[in-house]
């Protein structure tokens, strides 16, 4: 069985985030929806990020930038709910996007 082409999926939305489960590959993608007001917020978001072991994608009206970028997270604008997604688990990261869930 190649797993590249036999990917089971499952979506569901709970408590503002969407999780995507990956069976075959043992992997989940994390979708939370924040707002970043002021560059402070953005400076602590990116420095959450860059602790982070996996990759963290911003998202905002089909423009995505790298996570742990500060220039690219301030381009997307502020005062703007941007998706961010990731995969991964980090407890620290996870509470700084509770702080700013939108």
């Amino acid at each position: 069985l190649d797993n590249r082409f036999y990917i089971c999926k499952v979506e569901c939305r709970t408590g503002g985030y969407k999780r995507r489960t990956d069976f075959l590959k043992g992997s989940m993608e994390v979708e939370r929806k924040i707002k970043l007001s002021q560059a402070q917020e953005v400076k602590e978001f990116v420095a959450a990020a860059e602790r982070c072991d996996f990759n963290v994608d911003v998202e905002r009206m089909n423009r995505s930038v790298d996570g742990k970028s500060l220039f690219g997270v301030i381009s997307l604008g502020l005062d703007k709910s941007v998706t961010v997604k990731y995969l991964g688990n980090d407890p620290q990261f996870e509470a700084v996007l509770e702080k700013y869930q939108s």
